[in-house]
């Protein structure tokens, strides 16, 4: 029988009311147990033989609500550490592991669930799946991944679940059948010490209640935490915090080494750097490193900073086992943010980008649109849909200066097909059918998508704007979809993915000649500055011409502009609409002209591109190769402009970046109608010798959509099924990495690799390699061919690219 232990305590002589125990009820290796939440149907717990059974009650561990009700059994804890159990459902509802801040019914959480399919479905069967679930502020939005996924989430699971917490950076695992854990995500979650873990269980309905059994249940301390302290609550911009705090702790009796690398928020100037025990350096890049060796007890490293536009803290530590996890404790400002309309319409220039961040909307339904915490974007904050329906919405005031065309694009993640798609509308309520529906991606991050529409097919949909003020409806057609920030656009065809998340005040394009084909002599470069009205930056631009050109008629109608170690300096104080001109001239034998610039708002704080056009000729031509390439027992690099052919949507890109300053990128996917279209490079080559041969190559990725090609020798990937044994998985972060084809586990997908360099076994003569499109925006740079499978690919040299020289060098 199930029942609650509680006492009955009188109140003057009228009134009696139930009051639970206030004694600690230890159960196993916890300190209590509890509901939380008030859940109509009181919960209990009891252990016995090394198994717990914990009634399921209350309505939703934060399921489309920001409260939990659930049963708890729990211990109270400090640093870091997992939790590990095998949950078994004998009813109805939702049972795991949790870390959670408080006792409180909105408290920050972290937790994986097991669920019977019958709690969220409605089917009445025992079938199990396992969903992720973190709510990241008090009284902020639950997210729950909701579609179970091959890899972990799993129908009819039966594994142990396994929650690991290191500093704010939550693991989530399933185990296998052969122990090993399988990731199934991370998220970052703030909190601060201590905390609560344990294993909870909800009956997923206000009146109903079930039974949980958990068993191999444990809990391993970690030896090394870091956490920060800000010693505010507040984000005031400009202003100087004294006596931030890094706390490096090691367990006792134990020694750690620790290094912890902290980012500080874009635009903010850290200074008073100490520490009390290591060493630190201050990198390039602005951050700080901090190494310990050999700690024990406690260190801590302290600093001033003052504040810039934003308030998220991306540091990071590691004791060199674990991987690189972020800080513990504070990491965002403010720490409990809010849904604050702006009380003016963000103003929207044509020349230049309004960026609206999502916790400046205004919700029109309390409870519909809830924050999360994510210290990986730049704010910091998010907002998230909370339940579905177009009518739930959340809106922006614009005001626009001049009638046009406009078009935005949005920071955007959904969990899975549930949750991966808003409604968008303009001065008006979205319809809430198919000719308002924006979707947008199902990552389980945060990724930049034009605002599209599905019925007609618009990417990006144009919006035709009268001047003055009009506003922008998201609407909340599924619940766990979320938002970052929204921008405005009269570009329909801007390259999101160079977009910095800056309010700007100045921008600056620049103006090559119209030419084909190549460069045959010199060409006069225009550099148009725009000044965003009623802002008076002081503006530097920095323009890097193609190298060894000469540059002459040096001319800028403001400020002054001089030469300076091969770039040109053009500052601009208190800068207007202005415009500088110069003649390039190529150095012989150039036929391709890459030009690349930054302005620097030394006022506002901010440094982009120059915009515009970055190369002459208009149209980059390949080069195709005359005769095969010879692959010998050195290192062949196959130069992706220059292939034996190429078909389809592939186009040749400058980067300054590059030694050859030039790149190649996928303008579609190379498949239609499940089958592989005629999209690829393709290389001739004639191998001089029998043998196995490895590939590895030069690439990027802008995210996960965009991170894989299709590679193979003799084979014809037109007509084909896409084959994932010829997936190629590249960098998917926005960089050129360099990268082995490595050797595919058969029957698995084509990131599922050994790690390993996969062999080629090549005959001696003619062969040709195939590079297939899999994915629009996937580039390129070469392709390397080598005999050797414990090359150092990061340390050898490509044509052309020179050794560095160490300033310690003897001669």
């Amino acid at each position: 029988m199930r029942f609650t232990q509680q006492v009955f305590c009188l109140i003057g002589f009228l009134a009696v009311i139930v009051c639970p125990l206030a004694a600690q009820v230890p159960l196993g290796i916890f300190e209590d147990h509890l509901d939380v939440g008030d859940p109509n149907i009181p919960g209990l717990a009891t252990f016995s033989a090394g198994k717990y059974e914990v009634d399921a009650v209350g309505a939703s561990i934060g399921y489309r609500t920001t409260n939990d009700q659930f049963h708890f059994v729990f211990k109270k804890m400090t640093g870091d550490f997992v939790i590990q159990a095998a949950p078994l459902p004998l009813d109805l509802g939702w049972g795991g592991v949790m870390v959670r801040q408080s006792l409180d019914g909105d408290s920050v959480q972290a937790s994986l669930m097991m669920t019977t399919a019958a709690a969220i479905r409605g089917t009445g069967s025992l079938d199990s799946s396992v969903y992720p679930t973190f709510r990241s502020m008090k009284g902020g939005a639950t997210k729950t991944d909701g579609d179970p996924e091959p890899g972990g989430l799993t129908d009819n699971h039966t594994g142990p679940l396994r929650l690991e917490k290191n500093g704010n950076t939550f693991r989530y695992y399933t185990i296998n059948t052969a122990g090993a854990k399988v990731l199934i995500r991370t998220e970052v979650v703030p909190m601060s010490d201590p905390v609560y873990v344990g294993l909870a269980a909800s009956a997923m309905q206000a009146d109903g209640l079930g039974m949980w059994e958990f068993t191999d249940v444990s809990i391993e301390e970690y030896p090394l935490t870091v956490v920060r302290k800000l010693p505010t609550d507040q984000l005031q911009k400009g202003a100087n915090l004294s006596s931030i705090t890094l706390t490096a702790s090691a367990r006792s009796g134990q020694v750690s080494d620790a290094t912890v690398t902290e980012i500080f928020p874009v635009g903010s100037k850290p200074s008073n750097i100490t520490v009390s025990a290591g060493e630190f350096n201050i990198n390039p890049n602005g951050s700080v490193s901090w190494i310990l060796t050999g700690l024990s007890g406690q260190a801590t490293m302290t600093y001033d900073l003052k504040i810039g536009s934003f308030g998220s803290w991306q540091g990071t530590f590691t004791d060199g086992i674990i991987g690189a996890s972020y800080i513990g404790g504070d990491a965002v400002l403010p720490k409990a943010p809010v849904f604050e309309a702006r009380t003016a319409p963000y103003p929207v220039d044509k020349n230049f980008i309004t960026l609206i961040q999502a916790e400046s909307g205004e919700v029109w339904q309390e409870g519909s649109w809830g924050l999360v915490i994510d210290p990986r974007t730049r704010t910091g904050i998010t907002a998230m849909s909370v339940n579905s329906s177009a009518a739930n919405v959340l809106t922006f005031n614009i005001n626009v200066a001049e009638a046009g065309t406009y078009y935005l694009f949005a920071s955007v993640r959904g969990e899975d097909g549930n949750s991966d798609s808003f409604h968008f509308s303009v001065d008006g309520l979205p319809a809430g059918d198919d000719s308002s529906r924006w979707n947008i991606n199902s990552a389980k991050a945060f990724q930049t998508r034009w605002v599209s529409s599905v019925n007609p097919n618009l990417n990006p949909r144009p919006f035709d704007l009268t001047a003055g003020e009009h506003t922008l409806f998201i609407g909340n057609r599924e619940d766990d979809a979320s938002i970052d920030w929204l921008a405005v656009t009269s570009n329909g065809s801007f390259a999101y993915a160079s977009f910095q998340e800056l309010d700007q005040f100045a921008g600056a394009s620049r103006v090559l000649p119209a030419m084909e084909n190549k460069v045959t002599g010199p060409v006069n470069v225009k550099i148009n500055l725009a000044v965003k009205s009623g802002s008076t930056p002081n503006v530097v631009i920095e323009e890097t011409p193609p190298a060894g050109w000469t540059i002459t008629n040096l001319t800028g109608n403001m400020g002054t502009a001089v030469m300076q170690d091969g770039k040109i300096v053009w500052t601009v104080p208190a800068a207007k609409n202005s415009t500088l001109s110069y003649t390039a001239a190529p150095k012989e034998g150039d036929i391709v002209g890459v030009f690349a610039g930054t302005l620097t708002d030394q006022t506002n704080e901010y440094s982009i591109a120059v915009g515009g056009n970055q190369y002459i000729p208009t149209t980059l031509n390949f080069q195709l190769a005359v005769k095969p390439f010879d692959i010998g027992t050195d290192t062949v690099f196959l130069q992706a402009e220059t292939p034996s052919a190429f078909s389809g949507s592939l186009a040749v890109r400058p980067d300054m970046s590059l030694v050859t300053q030039l790149c190649v990128e996928s303008l579609s996917s190379g498949q239609a109608n499940s089958l592989l279209t005629d999209q690829e490079l393709t290389f001739k080559l004639n191998v001089l010798q029998t043998g196995t041969y490895y590939i590895f190559a030069k690439c990027r990725g802008e995210d996960s959509n965009s991170d894989s090609f299709f590679v193979g020798f003799d084979v014809t990937f037109l007509g084909m099924a896409p084959d994932d044994k010829y997936g190629y998985q590249i960098s998917g972060n926005g960089q050129f990495e360099r990268r082995w084809y490595q050797t595919y586990i058969e029957g698995g997908r084509f990131w599922d690799v050994t790690g390993e360099p996969r062999p080629f076994e090549l005959t001696a003569g003619a062969h040709t390699l195939s590079w297939h499109s899999r994915e629009t925006s996937s580039k390129v740079d070469w392709i390397a061919i080598t005999t050797d499978p414990a090359l150092d690919i990061d340390a050898v040299l490509e044509p052309g690219e020179k050794v560095a020289v160490l300033d310690y060098m003897l001669y």
